[in-house]
Formats: C-alpha cells, sequence, structure tokens
C-alpha cells in the first residue's frame, strides 16, 4: 500500500499540516526546524548520489579487473603449453 500522507507548509507561522484520508492535524513546527529537516534530506540525497557514483566506478573497476585476470589466466595457459612443448621435445631428444 501506497504512503497517504502528504505535507503542506502554511505560508504565515511555520506550520506543516499533515494531510491523510482519515484527519487532518496540524503540527506546529518552527521554520528553523524545517530548514534543518530540508538541509539533513539535501545532505542524505547528495550522499546517496555519491555512493551511487562510487558504486558504478568499484562494478567498472571490478569488470577491468576481470577482463584482466581473464587474461592472465589465458597467457599462464599458452605458456603451460608451450613448456610442456619444450619438456616433450628435450626428453625426445634425450632418447636419440
Amino acid at each position: 500500500m501506497g504512503c497517504l500522507l502528504s505535507f503542506k507548509l502554511t505560508p504565515s507561522g511555520g506550520h506543516l499540516i499533515v494531510v491523510s484520508p482519515f484527519h487532518t492535524t496540524a503540527i506546529s513546527m518552527e521554520v528553523y526546524q524545517l530548514q534543518q529537516l530540508s538541509e539533513k534530506v539535501d545532505k542524505l540525497i547528495q550522499k546517496c548520489h555519491q555512493l551511487e557514483a562510487d558504486n558504478g566506478r568499484l562494478k567498472q573497476m571490478q569488470d577491468d579487473w576481470q577482463k584482466e585476470r581473464m587474461s592472465l589466466l589465458q597467457k599462464n595457459d599458452l605458456a603451460r603449453t608451450k613448456v610442456e612443448a619444450m619438456i616433450l621435445r628435450l626428453k625426445s631428444l634425450e632418447q636419440r
């Protein structure tokens, strides 16, 4: 079920009106308290955007490291195959 509340700030007196389908209640809240709350919400929104950006960068770094790891594993397999082939050739030369 969605949120059924809405908030309205009255122009005079700095009151916050909470409106619900069941009742209307006026909550007295000083303007500076609302400004503090607004600033906190703004900071949270900024932090959320920062965390989203950081998360995107970390995911990209992880993707880059995974690609590099795969490349290194392939190079390692290629080197192992070449070394094994050299060992076989040396053994065959030894048996002659």
